[in-house]
């Protein structure tokens, strides 16, 4: 069958699992030596249970939780769903002199496109300012750490404790910015990023929370800061040559327009002109300028996907 024939049980069971993945992630299972594995193979029910017993028992790189067949990968990428995937397949052979590739996910668009988990959302730390402060940034305060806090579901401190687990960081990042705490988010994906400098989703996102901050800067002098960080954000995707989609080019398109519109309401509200702190006279050329940077991603993208 064609894998448009299975793109709703593809998308269903992907979330599932997505889902599955961080609630295991929070569980008091979870462990170094403890690990969960899901394996997705797409086709009829007579030909799955061979490549399943493979899937979930293969030994892969830092344990991942997701793992699927060649197939599976290829209704995932027909269907368009937005997952990353490992560089390299591993090749494993089956009985009956068969050989199959395994992928494995090690990446999400939740930013954009997955739902949240229900259960973080009502985890008291990350609904309370207090507490994310003291955990983010109270440096050699163990307090905290020690008192009742780590008798509740504590999502931060699982992060903290198997940093590997990308996925849950990037799930906590994106409760975290939905929920106006942009500063925690962007401590957040600091530690992801360290961790994977190649993180498009995470350096995405950064982009996107640097022009939520500059939108609403008190001045011009303090939004420009912030434009410039989602500028140069977009520059270390360049250099360090991550592949990027459709969605950064979105998301970044957003950040230059965020900055027109900042500009226009400006020079709006000045007579056509304005002139910033630093004695830098903006007017709508600056606009035109970004919105033709904007025209230019466009253009970029086209020709990377086109080719």
């Amino acid at each position: 069958m064609h894998p448009n024939s299975y793109r709703k049980c593809t998308n269903d069971a992907i979330s599932l699992a997505y889902q599955i993945s961080i609630r295991w992630s929070l569980s008091k299972y979870t462990s170094y030596r403890i690990y969960l594995s899901i394996g997705l193979a797409v086709g009829t029910f007579s030909h799955l249970n061979k490549y399943i017993d493979i899937l979930i028992n293969v030994k892969l790189p830092e344990n991942p939780i997701i793992r699927m067949t060649d197939y599976t990968r290829q209704c995932v990428l027909i269907n368009d769903i937005r997952l990353f995937f490992c560089n390299n397949p591993k090749e494993e052979n089956i009985y009956g002199g068969e050989t199959i590739n395994i992928w494995w996910v090690t990446g999400f668009w939740n930013t954009l496109y997955w739902d949240f988990v229900p259960a973080m959302l009502k985890e008291p730390t990350l609904n309370s300012n207090q507490i994310l402060n003291k955990l983010l940034w109270s440096f050699g305060d163990d307090s905290l750490i020690k008192g009742e806090i780590t008798k509740q579901p504590n999502s931060l401190l699982t992060f903290f404790q198997y940093p590997q687990q990308t996925i849950l960081g990037m799930e906590i990042a994106k409760v975290l910015f939905y929920r106006k705490n942009l500063f925690e988010a962007l401590e957040v994906l600091r530690i992801i990023i360290c961790r994977d400098p190649n993180n498009l989703v995470a350096r995405t996102l950064k982009i996107t929370i640097y022009w939520n901050i500059a939108t609403e800067a008190p001045s011009y002098s303090i939004a420009k800061k912030f434009f410039d960080r989602a500028d140069e954000e977009a520059t270390v995707i360049d250099e360090n040559h991550i592949r990027k989609d459709e969605d950064f080019y979105s998301e970044y398109s957003f950040a230059k327009l965020a900055h027109a519109i900042t500009i226009m309401k400006l020079i709006k509200n000045n007579s056509g002109t304005f002139e910033t702190e630093e004695g830098i006279e903006l007017n709508k050329t600056n606009v035109f300028t970004l919105l033709e940077e904007i025209e230019c991603l466009g253009y970029d993208y086209l020709s990377k996907y086109s080719e």
